[in-house]
């Protein structure tokens, strides 16, 4: 499965561990954003240090993803769609996941689905929120992807 994660944030602890390294361990801006960090009059470490915790937060939000995705997977299956992810796209901007789903038949779609709302059934596992991710399956797919009994 690929997994992408578009934009960046950083946890409290990313950018606490970013604050506390050394110099020497900052990445290196390149000249573009170094035209940026002056246009903007930003100080250069702290703008390398916020690149940094963003680094530091990626294989979290890579995980996440992941998680994310075996969610698809899970509640699709449970709703006889004939599925698996094949890609995610984690868009922290836009606080929304994009999974590249495909069939056996080798039919591809895409879902969009809510950081949100994903994260509100793996914190606290409600009914509500798995029905709505249900829900965004059964609209989003065409009813020819619904596995039907022999």
């Amino acid at each position: 499965m690929e997994i992408y994660v578009e934009g960046g944030r950083s946890s409290s602890e990313s950018w606490t561990r970013a604050h506390r390294a050394p110099l020497d361990s900052l990445p290196n801006l390149s000249e573009g954003q170094k035209a940026y960090v002056s246009k903007l009059g930003l100080d250069g470490e702290a703008y390398a240090r916020s690149l940094l915790a963003q680094e530091l937060e990626l294989p979290y939000l890579e995980k996440k993803a992941e998680k994310a995705a075996r969610v698809i997977e899970k509640i699709g299956a449970a709703r006889l769609f004939d599925l698996r992810v094949r890609g995610v796209l984690l868009n922290t901007l836009q606080g929304k996941y994009r999974f590249e789903v495909v069939s056996k038949e080798d039919r591809h779609d895409e879902i969009v689905v809510s950081e949100d709302l994903i994260d509100e059934l793996l914190e606290t596992g409600t009914e509500s929120s798995e029905r709505q991710i249900a829900r965004i399956l059964e609209f989003g797919l065409p009813g020819s992807w619904t596995v039907r009994a022999s």
